[in-house]
């Protein structure tokens, strides 16, 4: 799958060679070579509603006892993220959790919301700085500017990429790219040797 992002006034082409162009702007040509070198398997789709909303159900006083909320209905994420599955699956397993202990309704909606603040603090954060950042405060900034330096140099540091997916695919939390010894690698100036890990 080639996946193609564009961030305020560079939205993503509609047209495929407008594709392939927009791959080949790219500061690295992994991607362009790559939908160079393969045929296509199916038509190009865009994509250009990205936002998200979080039904605070858990926060209401009353609620129907036999009707729970759950994936998409509760909480909707940017697709770009890829986690929208992944907190259906953490429902599904909140869910189980409630059952399980004879819970209602109330304690279901509290473990579900519990699950999904981290991928949502992820995911909203990020979204703040797509019209360039106008309005998000100082965490979200630094979040950003930091996010940006971690892609920037996950291209030539495998071990950094290791620990981006982990996170990107919810195996570890955020705090898996500010450990020191990534903080210290991420200082150092663009092109400066760093030691690649297989």
């Amino acid at each position: 799958m080639a996946l193609a992002l564009g961030i305020g006034e560079e939205g993503c082409p509609p047209e495929e060679k407008q594709f392939s162009e927009f791959a080949e702007s790219l500061p690295f040509s992994a991607m362009a070579d790559y939908i160079a070198s393969h045929e296509p398997m199916s038509d190009l789709h865009r994509f250009v509603d990205h936002g998200d909303w979080w039904s605070q159900v858990h926060r209401m006083r009353r609620w129907p006892e036999g009707l729970l909320v759950a994936g998409d209905a509760l909480c909707r994420f940017n697709p770009i993220y890829a986690q929208g599955l992944t907190v259906g699956a953490l429902h599904a397993r909140a869910l189980a959790t409630t059952l399980g202990r004879g819970g209602g309704a109330r304690d279901y909606h509290r473990r579900a919301a519990r699950a999904g603040m981290t991928p949502w603090l992820m995911a909203s954060s990020s979204d703040l700085m797509w019209d360039g950042g106008k309005g998000a405060g100082l965490p979200a900034r630094l979040s950003h500017w930091h996010l940006g330096r971690v892609i920037t140099r996950m291209s030539e540091d495998a071990d950094l990429f290791r620990r981006f997916a982990l996170v990107q695919h919810m195996l570890s939390g955020p705090a898996t790219l500010s450990t020191p010894r990534v903080l210290w690698r991420l200082a150092r100036r663009p092109g400066s040797p760093v030691q690649r890990q297989r």
